[in-house]
């Protein structure tokens, strides 16, 4: 995930101000992870930005691994 113009704050459905924060022209990287679960929020209030995702789909294997 990249975060493209201001900061963003990422995690669950109960993001708060203590939660960790991904300063612009950043990224982080999640591994086995469903994006349906990951949500973001500004930083700074007022501040919209935009995320840019890449995901590649879980191998057969690697869901057999995992029990999924």
């Amino acid at each position: 995930m990249h975060v493209l113009t201001n900061d963003a704050r990422y995690g669950d459905t109960n993001i708060t101000s203590a939660n960790p924060s991904i300063a612009s022209g950043n990224g982080i990287s999640f591994q086995d992870v469903n994006l349906k679960d990951v949500f973001f929020q500004n930083s700074g209030a007022g501040a919209n930005t935009t995320i840019f995702a890449i995901a590649v789909l879980m191998t057969e294997g690697r869901k057999q691994e995992l029990g999924v």
